[in-house]
């Protein structure tokens, strides 16, 4: 937390002066201490995980600041901290936005056609995205079984090929899961499929 506090006054200082490359150094450098942290404490009750949140509250309001309003450029950071959001929205059963903000983070495939192109599009995610993602699609397969409890037959099929769809995404992304993930994965998609 102290080094992301002195990146912070290094950034501000640095835009005061009017160096730009000192302050993208220096951006760089605090989402490279911070964004594994904030990867780490995703899952809800993940110690230090509200200081954590908080922390990267404040960089975020700061950096909006710094940059006369204009979003900063690290892409990362901003999916870690909606990716919080959607497992805050999980956990306190908001189900429907869980997923609108899952959707906007654009990285799993909800539609058919979008599968090659997010497979092929997760070799290039920061380390720290791709560390979620375990969590990120027990999460989502696990909605997946609560919506299909909940929708008409009709629309049982599309909850269906959703679950097809995530399953085919872990399989195909160049990495590696714990076995256990696996194993929880495919009985949740067994669940949805059943």
């Amino acid at each position: 937390a102290a080094m992301v506090e002195l990146l912070l006054i290094a950034t501000e200082l640095a835009r005061e002066a009017g160096e730009e490359r000192v302050i993208s150094a220096c951006t760089d450098r605090l989402f490279a201490a911070l964004n594994p942290a904030l990867a780490h404490a995703l899952s809800v009750g993940s110690p230090g995980r509200t200081e954590i949140l908080g922390l990267a509250s404040k960089v975020q309001s700061r950096l909006h600041r710094l940059r006369d309003g204009a979003k900063h450029g690290d892409v990362a950071f901003q999916v870690l901290l909606s990716l919080a959001q959607f497992f805050d929205l999980c956990r306190a059963g908001a189900e429907d936005k869980a997923f609108q903000v899952l959707t906007s983070c654009d990285l799993i495939p909800f539609d058919a056609a979008s599968l090659p192109a997010k497979v092929e599009s997760f070799a290039a995610l920061d380390e720290s995205v791709k560390s979620a993602l375990p969590s990120v699609l027990l999460a989502t397969m696990a909605l997946l079984r609560s919506w299909k409890a909940k929708v008409p037959p009709q629309s049982k099929k599309e909850l269906k090929d959703m679950a097809q769809r995530l399953s085919n995404f872990a399989g195909q992304i160049n990495y590696r899961m714990s076995a256990d993930t696996y194993v929880q994965l495919n009985s949740v998609f067994l669940d949805v499929m059943a």
